[in-house]
C-alpha cells in the first residue's frame, strides 16, 4: 500500500462523521496500517444527498535506498573582534503625552456630542 495519504471528504450539510469515518475506513483499509493518513471534512451546500472523497496516495513499491552522505571537513576562519549586532535593537525613549484639556488629574477629556460629529484629524487641526 502507500505510505502517506491525503483524504479530503466533501459532503453536502446532511452529511455526518459516521459518513465521514466510512469513507476513510475504507481507504485506511487500502492503505496499510503502517500509512500516514491525514483526512478532512469539508461541508458543501450545493451537494446533497452525494460525497465526493479525493484521494493523494505516495510512496508505491519498496522503500528508496537511502544513500549516506559524504562527510567533508570544513576549515573555519574565526571571527575578527568587532561590533556585535544585537537580535534586540536599542531601546529609545520618548517624552510621555498627557491628556489635553482634562481636568488636572491626568484623565483624558471628557468629549461632548457635538465633539464627537466632528472628525478627530479636524478637531486636532483646530487645536
Amino acid at each position: 500500500g502507500a505510505r502517506g495519504v491525503l483524504i479530503n471528504v466533501t459532503g453536502g450539510e446532511n452529511m455526518t462523521l459516521f459518513d465521514v469515518n466510512t469513507a476513510t475506513s475504507i481507504v485506511y483499509q487500502a492503505a496499510g496500517s503502517d500509512a500516514n493518513i491525514i483526512f478532512g471534512a469539508v461541508i458543501d451546500p450545493t451537494l446533497t444527498e452525494q460525497m465526493r472523497v479525493t484521494v493523494i496516495a505516495t510512496g508505491f513499491g519498496t522503500p528508496a535506498q537511502v544513500q549516506p552522505v559524504e562527510e567533508k571537513e570544513v576549515d573555519f576562519i574565526p571571527a575578527t573582534p568587532g561590533k556585535v549586532m544585537s537580535l534586540f535593537p536599542e531601546q529609545k525613549e520618548y517624552p510621555v503625552r498627557t491628556a489635553v484639556g482634562g481636568n488636572g488629574r491626568g484623565r483624558l477629556p471628557v468629549f461632548e456630542d457635538e465633539n464627537r460629529k466632528i472628525p478627530a484629524y479636524i478637531r486636532r487641526l483646530e487645536d
